[in-house]
């Protein structure tokens, strides 16, 4: 799964991700942190095909 790949790879500082909140409560290992940045978080529309 690409989201677990990308949680990974943030939790060993290779850069940032933009991550569902749920995702890291369940999976990460209490590393991560949400950056409070204007404008975030946005609602991204997602469409199911």
């Amino acid at each position: 799964m690409l989201l677990l790949l990308l949680l990974e790879m943030a939790e060993q500082g290779f850069g940032w991700s933009v991550l569902p909140r749920w995702l890291v409560r369940q999976f990460g290992h209490q590393v991560l942190q949400e950056l409070m940045l204007p404008g975030w978080p946005q609602h991204i529309a997602v469409e199911a095909v």
